[in-house]
């Protein structure tokens, strides 16, 4: 995870150099069992957005075909800085909605929130991910606007009407949920967070 501030030029050039074939799965992704693995990551003001922070979080996922093994919630989580209820207010979060999702449209799609309390801001892709490949994932806050790509092509546009506090103190974690629940089955590479919105 980067964690410094980057211009325009020099987000746009980091992902058109990590956007290559070699890059994603090389032996260095960390496969998830999806049933107790999960990486934690204190908290620190660089991985923490206000409701005004322009932000990117992005990283390589592969999902695989069969499906997801814990089913106790529709989402598994790829990663998030939220504890599922507990705290009111969260800035990201990345999820892969699993084949039990009620609405069939969704399933086997990928899901980013953001949340202040009040308002939960959300974009579901068009792509389907359970495919057993390795896909880029971008979460992208400009101004007002937040953006999902997935592979460089984005997925959607939403206006994000947070206005309150999006902020928390909880560790990020990778590949589940604070409390254990919603692990992810799949692997994980290259999980990166910007301070700055990129353009795809």
């Amino acid at each position: 995870i980067y964690n410094t501030p980057l211009t325009a030029a020099q987000v746009q050039q980091d992902f058109a150099s990590s956007n290559q074939p070699q890059k994603s799965g090389s032996g260095n992704a960390i496969s998830f069992d999806g049933v107790d693995d999960k990486i934690t990551i204190n908290d620190n003001p660089n991985i923490n957005f206000a409701f005004n922070q322009d932000f990117t979080v992005d990283c390589w996922v592969k999902i695989p075909s069969t499906n997801q093994l814990n089913t106790v919630f529709n989402f598994n989580s790829i990663l998030q800085k939220w504890d599922n209820g507990i705290t009111p207010s969260y800035p990201y979060e990345i999820w892969f909605v699993n084949h039990t999702h009620p609405t069939p449209a969704f399933r086997n799609k990928v899901v980013v929130n953001r949340y202040d309390g009040v308002n939960n801001p959300g974009i579901f892709s068009n792509l389907l991910l359970n495919d057993d490949k390795f896909h880029h994932i971008a979460f992208t806050k400009r101004g007002a606007v937040l953006e999902l790509f997935i592979d460089g092509i984005t997925q959607g546009t939403i206006a994000d009407n947070t206005t309150g506090n999006t902020t928390n103190t909880l560790p990020l974690i990778i590949g589940g949920a604070p409390n254990g629940s919603i692990p992810l089955d799949g692997d994980i590479d290259e999980v990166r967070i910007w301070r700055a919105g990129m353009t795809q």
